[in-house]
């Protein structure tokens, strides 16, 4: 299979050598009116100056195509020194145009949105828990700090105690927590330059 491509590919080399060198030479105009004649004159030396000639016609094809695939590299010089700006060919290059993600978490993370959108959450949770351990004790003072319910636990054959005053001891805890939270979030803030009030 190797062989067959082999002398395939070196018969086309062989074919395209001599159309290569006609292309390549200028034909003056006295020439292009006999072609039969000269042929038939020339001797056997003159097929090795054309075989010769088709050669060089066919380095000189390669080396113009080489030059002209190199380019020019342009340095930063060169740029400084043009006048009119510069012409891009070709799509925009889109990871220029975007920004990476640590340019946009430092912009977003000094924004006021940015520390006020963190720390609203666990002040919404501060806030449920201070309006129900206030109902608690609103609870306490009616009822007392401790409440049977059986309407609850009815279909079991339940009774259910409520202790308001464990209640409000869990809700108290949960709220330590969350501004444990907070606390360290303000920290995290501050380190970036937010304001104190964004937490708030």
């Amino acid at each position: 299979m190797r062989h067959c491509f082999r002398a395939l590919l070196c018969a086309v080399v062989v074919s395209a050598c001599p159309v290569a060198a006609w292309f390549g030479q200028p034909t003056p105009p006295s020439r292009q009116s006999s072609p039969v004649t000269e042929t038939s004159s020339q001797n056997p030396t003159s097929s090795q100056g054309q075989q010769d000639a088709a050669a060089e016609a066919a380095r000189k094809a390669k080396d113009k195509k080489a030059a002209a695939a190199k380019g020019k590299v342009f340095t930063e010089d060169d740029l400084s020194g043009l006048r009119g700006g510069v012409s891009v060919v070709g799509p925009e290059n889109k990871k220029q145009a975007q920004p990476t993600k640590a340019e946009d978490s430092e912009d977003v993370q000094n924004d006021e949105a940015y520390w006020r959108g963190k720390a609203g959450p666990i002040l919404q949770e501060v806030a449920e828990i201070d309006r129900r351990t206030a109902q608690l004790r609103e609870d306490i003072k009616k009822y007392g700090a401790a409440g049977i319910d059986v309407s609850t636990g009815m279909k079991d054959g339940l009774a259910y105690v409520r202790d308001r005053n464990a209640q409000i001891q869990k809700l108290q805890k949960k709220k330590a927590d969350l501004q444990k939270k907070l606390d360290e979030l303000e920290e995290e803030g501050r380190k970036a330059g937010a304001e104190p009030a964004w937490f708030r």
